[in-house]
């Protein structure tokens, strides 16, 4: 097994030094989507190796996955994923739309061409010229750093800053209500089958032991993953 192979070759304090194992479960990208097959099994012997020494397990190419996919993998034990080229994808987008609106495109296309990061992600026969747009998806994130986009960038008249931001921001919102349980607590009652205990008291702040009744209920939950609604 490579990782403990390379246990056995670095000094503890060396390996110590290392966080993250990155783990695969049979997915894989190729242009601007997943093609693999998604094998819990496989990931679930995954992450054991990784809990084994002690290590953050962390998937890469986990984007273009639905929700309830992405769910299942945490629920398996999955600590990380990587879905960098999909966020990509989202900001590279909504410069495609701006700079077809200003007539840009094509400056567009040329620079993400030159970059030549696109020739990792698509297959042999894929051909630029008869796929620009999906050429400017797949790499234009990698070239926003590059003074030739920073100045077709300048030619927007749009806050394209804020626009970005309000995409990703849905974006992490969708994914963060995957691990979100909504849980309804109803306090509205008078409680009056309690006699004189709630006449000045609302019945979930009777204490039941040493807590509060509403103590109980909400302790039944991971308060990290759960938002409590209660009626008043």
């Amino acid at each position: 097994m490579f990782v403990e192979e390379l246990r056995k070759g670095l000094s503890s304090s060396a390996f110590d030094k290392i966080k993250y194992l990155v783990v695969q479960a049979g997915t894989a990208l190729n242009e601007k989507s997943n093609i693999g097959i998604y094998d819990e099994e496989k990931l679930k012997k995954m992450i054991g190796v990784a809990k084994k020494f002690n290590l953050i397990s962390k998937e890469h190419n986990g984007d273009w996955v639905d929700n309830k996919t992405i769910l299942n993998k945490y629920e398996c034990g999955l600590e990380c994923i990587n879905i960098a080229p999909e966020f990509g994808e989202i900001e590279t987008s909504i410069y495609l739309k701006y700079f077809k609106e200003y007539g840009l495109f094509e400056d567009f296309f040329d620079i993400c061409l030159k970059s030549g990061k696109w020739k990792k992600w698509v297959s042999s026969s894929f051909i630029p010229e008869e796929n620009k747009e999906k050429l400017v998806l797949i790499c234009g994130h990698y070239t926003f750093s590059y003074l030739s986009f920073l100045e077709l960038k300048k030619q927007l008249k749009v806050p394209i800053d804020d626009i970005i931001s309000s995409a990703i921001m849905n974006k992490l919102n969708d994914l963060y209500g995957i691990f979100r349980r909504k849980v309804l607590i109803t306090t509205s009652g008078i409680g009056s089958r309690l006699g004189n205990l709630t006449k000045f008291i609302n019945k979930s702040l009777i204490r039941v032991g040493n807590k509060f009744a509403i103590c109980h209920i909400i302790d039944k939950f991971d308060y990290r993953t759960t938002d409590f609604i209660i009626t008043l």
